[in-house]
């Protein structure tokens, strides 16, 4: 029945704290129910995964006593999922699949409680971050403390997806403020690829009013006028032949400052 894993997760109780004998219970269904009860939604529209972290209601005594049986609940339904590839790449196992606001708020706020731990547990099971979780993040419009928190925990930030983008070409793409994010991920990948923070920006077309006039007031002019020790080129030039997004105003205000 498509309805055993969420009658499961609705009926978890404070003393079930047997995490093998959970772990067990939801392998077997999902052994029985495949991808189908993955994606089976209850009479709220929501899947058992997004259940779990939504319908479960906990007194403040109870948390955490039940945080590390909901986590490896989460780490069983997510790692199933992307075996199964519900959502696809950008599905995360089904965590951002078929997502509505209410649940994308939900996600945001148990973050550091429940869906952080659970991923950094997925990622160990496959021995490396294969899946674009801050791609993912940046594409639902996670706040800046969610972006920092996947710099910091996962191995991600040099991880081009399907349509050749690195997270910082998604977050420009998806228009992220330097003060949201931005700054998070352009400092992570400058560190990453030992590369200046100018330089890096410039590459990805960074557009002016979305982070590159930061980058340049807090630089010296030695850096606007210094050449990428891999490519040789300028940032202006950086700027100026981006294959991933050319903002004219960054071009412009780069020779500008330095018009020799």
């Amino acid at each position: 029945d498509y309805n055993s894993l969420h009658y499961y997760i609705s009926s978890l109780k404070v003393n079930s704290n047997n995490s093998t004998a959970n772990d067990e219970i939801v392998l077997k269904l999902i052994e029985i129910g495949g991808s189908d009860l993955l994606i089976h939604r209850n009479n709220k529209g929501r899947s058992p995964l997004h259940a779990l972290i939504i319908e479960r209601r906990y007194l403040p005594c109870e948390l955490d006593m039940l945080q590390n049986m909901v986590v490896q609940n989460m780490v069983v339904l997510i790692q199933h999922g992307i075996a199964y590839k519900i959502g696809g790449e950008f599905g995360i196992g089904g965590l951002f699949f078929s997502i509505s606001d209410e649940t994308k708020k939900v996600i945001y706020r148990v973050w550091h409680q429940f869906v952080s731990p659970a991923l950094q547990q997925v990622v160990e099971l496959l021995g490396s971050t294969e899946q674009p979780i801050l791609h993912v993040a940046i594409m639902n419009k996670a706040p800046s403390r969610i972006i920092r928190d996947i710099v910091e925990n996962f191995d991600c930030i040099r991880i081009r997806d399907s349509l050749g983008r690195f997270p910082i070409d998604a977050a420009i793409e998806y228009k992220y403020a330097w003060n949201n994010g931005m700054k998070q991920i352009a400092e992570a990948m400058s560190s990453a690829q030992g590369v200046s923070l100018m330089n890096l920006c410039a590459k990805h077309g960074l557009p002016w009013e979305k982070g590159m006039r930061n980058v340049v007031e807090s630089s010296d002019i030695v850096d606007v006028e210094t050449k990428d020790t891999l490519t040789r080129l300028y940032p202006f030039m950086h700027s100026a032949t981006s294959e991933y997004n050319c903002d004219l105003a960054t071009t412009f205000k780069l020779i500008m400052i330095s018009p020799d």
